[in-house]
């Protein structure tokens, strides 16, 4: 404990402020000086001291009131509540010199305190030994106001930067990097995780985030497809703020739209990127994307078969003859057994890693020039009618397959 002085006046000012952004390193209201009769305080600026973790006062005499070089003040600020800040002393700076006072700030001091009405602080001078000026007590009142506020969303202490754009379905494990805004000035946040869901909440990837600073950040959240297999679109990313526990807070989420293909979109993208089918009787055309047909033909549309249409393919192919479907396969077998204009290969209605494993056996036929293109293990995309089932001869015995014929189709790598 401070050695107590005689007080001998009493004089009574206020400091007045203005609210910030806390994001904002230059705050909206300076720091600034608050008189009353024969003395003054420089006070800081309030939210720039929460970024540079001090924050001082500057005692001050003016109007013919001198500040002594071997005066000393302690200087005592409370909350409403009683709750101390600030317990500092000094010495003068010299004759007709100041008196600072300071400490170290972090945002966390703030937990517990009480912002909703004005700090009181209490400054003790003691003059120095000899002098004809008289001790003092001076009080200050300093508006809680003048403190950045507390942020009261998800958004408000995490808000995404970064527009995401349509994201392609992943083949493999795909790290997608992001940007955003840390506006936490009382140092109030535990961790952030950052999720993707599917319509159904089903998290899908995640993110976290600890120890965070104030202002621009970036992390990278990781799409895996074994991860999205049988997530059903749309997809949300969910920012979830979770807080230190002797806050008190309950954790706070926020979520925004994000744009990830499905493997269907991804599958009729790449399907339109062949062209418009164009038919007239045996004959076809291929047209660019959007464009009309030819007088006389018909576009064809190609759809990508749901799990009702693709199970009754693979269990009943009959039933589904004429169907025109968009569909990925891998080549198994295209050889002289096969010949030019047919092979066998693995179907699937969505890109596979493994077409073997999650594909189904199926017969392809179509122009042998054009079949030139691909060999055994191409991967490839193609429009496709079912033209119904084949039933071939086997080490084994018999088995029954669907049976495509290729209208377009795109080499797409290896499988």
């Amino acid at each position: 404990m401070r050695k107590n002085s005689i007080a001998l006046f009493v004089l009574i000012f206020s400091i007045v402020a203005v609210p910030l952004n806390a994001l904002q390193v230059k705050s909206a209201f300076a720091s600034g000086t608050a008189t009353g009769g024969n003395w003054a305080i420089d006070y800081p600026d309030f939210a720039q001291t929460l970024i540079d973790k001090k924050w001082s006062f500057t005692l001050k005499g003016i109007n013919g009131n001198m500040i002594g070089s071997g005066d000393y003040a302690e200087f005592n600020l409370l909350d409403a509540n009683g709750k101390e800040l600030v317990n500092d002393s000094g010495y003068s700076s010299g004759v007709n010199g100041t008196i600072e006072f300071w400490d170290y700030i972090r945002g966390s001091d703030f937990v517990g305190i009480d912002l909703t009405r004005d700090f009181k602080g209490t400054v003790k001078v003691l003059r120095e030994f000899g002098s004809k000026q008289k001790d003092a007590v001076v009080s200050i009142t300093i508006p809680a106001s003048s403190f950045p506020k507390r942020p009261t969303t998800s958004s408000g202490y995490i808000s995404i930067v970064t527009k995401f754009e349509l994201i392609p379905f992943p083949q493999e494990c795909t790290d997608t990097e992001f940007q955003f805004n840390v506006m936490d000035p009382y140092s109030e946040i535990s961790t952030v995780l950052f999720s993707i869901v599917d319509s159904a909440g089903k998290e899908v990837a995640t993110a976290t985030q600890y120890g965070l600073e104030n202002g621009l950040q970036k992390d990278g959240i990781q799409l895996c497809a074994y991860s999205l297999a049988g997530t059903v679109a749309p997809y949300n990313f969910v920012t979830t703020v979770s807080f230190e526990s002797k806050t008190g807070k309950l954790a706070l989420s926020e979520k925004t739209a994000f744009p990830l293909a499905s493997k269907k979109n991804e599958a009729i993208a790449k399907a339109n990127s062949m062209g418009e089918y164009c038919a007239k009787g045996n004959t076809s055309k291929t047209v660019a994307a959007g464009a009309t047909c030819p007088s006389g033909y018909k576009k064809i549309n190609f759809l990508v078969p749901d799990d009702v249409a693709w199970n009754t393919l693979t269990r009943m192919p009959k039933t589904q003859k004429n169907k025109n479907y968009i569909v990925y396969a891998c080549v198994a077998q295209f050889d002289a057994n096969t010949g030019g204009s047919k092979f066998r290969g693995y179907a699937s209605p969505v890109q596979e890693q493994s077409y073997f494993s999650n594909g189904i056996n199926a017969i392809f036929t179509g122009s042998s020039k054009s079949l030139l293109k691909l060999s055994e293990k191409s991967a490839f995309i193609a429009k496709v009618t079912v033209t119904g089932g084949v039933t071939y001869t086997t080490i084994g015995g018999k088995t029954s397959v669907p049976a495509f014929e290729i209208r377009q189709f795109k080499n797409i790598g290896s499988c």
